[in-house]
């Protein structure tokens, strides 16, 4: 054990790595040692309850003079990195969300949009449609000379404003 090590877990020097690390008389369900007995290295993540923190490990076999092998395990603290990781993702989820009532507000907007167009194009149809009409007669009204000259002067008037 190093002085880190150490410094983290106590000093184990002697003692069985899951006595050390785990407080336990029991081999972990996961223990890797099978794995590095076969000379594999093996690298995964654990999460210590114990220490509240999450570790990146490689453990890699170690060959003794006398032909036996052990492992050699190095631990990272990753527990910074994966929290990041955790935020990352609920970032990344709450933007989903924003973009996808981004996309829905769009929607609305377009059919707003849509309805408004609608509408303009009704009522537009609807007083022209009338006032054409109006216009018509009035002419007719002038071409009959049935008005009197202050008649005359306001239908004068009225058109000079049209233009």
């Amino acid at each position: 054990m190093n002085k880190a090590l150490i410094n983290e877990f106590g000093d184990g020097i002697g003692r069985i790595c899951y006595d050390v690390f785990h407080n336990s008389d029991e081999p972990c369900t996961d223990c890797k040692i099978a794995e590095v007995q076969k000379r594999k290295v093996v690298e995964w993540v654990r999460y210590s309850p114990r220490m509240n923190k999450t570790y990146d490990i490689i453990e890699t076999p170690m060959r003794h003079v006398d032909g036996t092998i052990s492992k050699l395990t190095i631990f990272r603290d990753v527990t910074k990195h994966k929290r990041a990781e955790e935020q990352l993702k609920l970032l990344a989820r709450s933007l989903q969300e924003h973009v996808e009532m981004l996309e829905d507000s769009k929607e609305q907007i377009t059919r707003a949009y849509s309805f408004r167009e609608h509408f303009l194009k009704e009522t537009s149809h609807r007083i022209i449609t009338p006032v054409t009409v109006i216009g018509g007669y009035i002419e007719l009204m002038l071409e009959s000379r049935n008005l009197d000259d202050e008649q005359r002067e306001m239908h004068m008037t009225h058109t000079r404003k049209e233009q």
